[in-house]
């Protein structure tokens, strides 16, 4: 971010300015209405001198103390983008940060029934067979038939749809910095920021919303960014979002751009021809394994003992 200056200059060249980054904002005559003389002759003029207002660019680039926490925490810079230009160049970079999980690896839950002997009367049967190492998989495939469910909307006839979700980036110290697109600690500044500003960074805090892009929101008269603003698409669970991520390449689908984002969802004839198994489910699979519950094996040889005595006469 640069930081805007209002310079008052009487200057006789303004494309000298002009080239350093300054925009005339206004003229003023100081010597009105005289009469001089110019090689021995009196000449009249309304005006003999102007000044000159101008803004300018300082030199100086700022830059947002979230990413110093970011990289304070590990992140590394994986990408830069323009956001907002001017004549006299770039005013606002996007900088794009890559950070360390916050949560240990997954351990991949593994059904190991190999050796398992039932005994029923004097009877015992091998009841094993090779460890299955698919639970994460098979239970993110059927989360998604349970998903389908759940998020068709009899109005649209549309599965895994997002929602338009903004927040706002204050970038000049005129109107209090200020950024309400962070994840952690974005409450804190000036101003407070809005409940749908908040809703958002809790929707991002758990893996809901695919960001869509940046774009100026607000500017001065003279084309100098104030306000840029972040676009996402926010689903109802972190696997829709996923879904919708994986499932947009395979149609052809598109997400709009940041003024004006694609937030659709599927029609069951697009749901139709997914191919889910070609997509990566692995980011929900920690949490499809987390929320199974642990097979105790004496607990389990219990029931199968006492379900075999109900079934026999």
């Amino acid at each position: 971010m640069r930081t805007a200056l209002l310079l008052l200059m009487l200057l006789t060249n303004a494309s000298a300015w002009a080239a350093i980054g300054c925009r005339k904002t206004s003229e003023e005559c100081v010597a009105p209405n005289e009469t001089r003389l110019v090689n021995g002759m009196s000449v009249f003029r309304e005006c003999w001198e102007y000044q000159d207002t101008y803004e300018c660019l300082a030199p100086d680039v700022t830059e947002d103390a979230y990413c110093d926490e970011l990289r304070a925490r590990g992140c590394s810079q994986v990408g830069s983008q323009c956001i907002t230009e001017s004549d006299s160049g770039c005013m606002t970079y996007e900088q794009t940060y890559e950070c360390p999980s916050d949560q240990p690896p997954a351990e991949q839950a593994v059904l190991d029934c190999g050796g398992q002997l039932f005994c029923l009367e004097g009877n015992c049967f091998d009841t094993g067979y090779q460890a299955n190492g698919n639970m994460g998989r098979v239970g993110a495939l059927l989360s998604v038939l349970e998903a389908v469910s759940d998020e068709l909307s009899v109005d649209t006839m549309e599965v895994f749809r997002g929602e338009d979700r903004r927040c706002g980036i204050s970038i000049t110290d005129a109107i209090g910095a200020q950024n309400c697109c962070r994840i952690s600690g974005w409450a804190e500044g000036t101003f407070s920021c809005s409940f749908d500003e908040e809703l958002l960074a809790d929707m991002r805090q758990a893996g809901r919303c695919h960001y869509v892009g940046t774009y100026c929101s607000h500017e001065t008269f003279f084309g100098i960014c104030t306000v840029n603003t972040q676009t996402h698409c926010c689903f109802g669970s972190k696997l829709s979002r996923i879904i919708a991520e994986q499932g947009h390449p395979q149609l052809g689908k598109g997400w709009g751009n940041a003024r004006s984002p694609d937030c659709s969802g599927f029609t069951m004839d697009e749901v139709a021809s997914l191919d889910f198994e070609a997509m990566d489910l692995s980011e929900f699979y920690a949490d499809v394994l987390a929320s199974m519950p642990t097979i105790n094996p004496g607990e389990m040889q219990d029931r199968m003992t006492d379900r075999m005595n109900q079934l026999l006469p």
